[in-house]
């Protein structure tokens, strides 16, 4: 896929995410850990009045680094494998794109970005249904707010 063709993709996809939750408005005081989640708050919102601040305590908006990916293994070492939920508070304004997307994205607009670790094993059954299923993780993650 032409590079273009896949940022605007990309961009679109977050940008829906964003316009269909009402995730920000105006004056919104937000702290980015990430370099990517800031660019694509920054393209996105353009001209929208925001604040970058430094701290958490100081934000009413804390966005993290959390993809699609991120949220489907989480899921599934919960289902599968009896582990604890994890709590993660913030806005995960990546929960629409895969790490594979993420990196890409991040490499075509020269962004430093590094995936958050996850459990090995649950990423290959996620990778070998892929195979076999594409979108897999796209179902997954309906099925994960469906229950929600």
């Amino acid at each position: 896929m032409e590079k273009s063709n896949f940022c605007n993709r990309i961009e679109k996809r977050i940008r829906k995410d964003i316009r269909i939750n009402k995730t920000f408005t105006k004056g919104d005081k937000i702290y980015v850990k990430d370099k990517l989640s800031r660019y694509f708050i920054e393209k996105i919102l353009g001209t929208m009045p925001k604040i970058f601040v430094n701290s958490p305590k100081k934000a009413n908006k804390i966005i993290i680094k959390y993809t699609l990916d991120d949220e489907c293994n989480d899921f599934l070492e919960n289902f599968m494998f009896g582990k604890k939920k994890k709590v993660v508070k913030g806005i995960k304004l990546l929960k629409t794109i895969t790490d594979k997307d993420a990196l890409l994205f991040a490499k075509y607009n020269d962004i430093d970005f590094k995936i958050n670790k996850k459990d090995q094993k649950i990423k290959e059954i996620l990778d070998e249904l892929e195979k076999s299923y594409p979108q897999t993780r796209f179902s997954l993650l309906k099925s994960i707010e469906s229950l929600k």
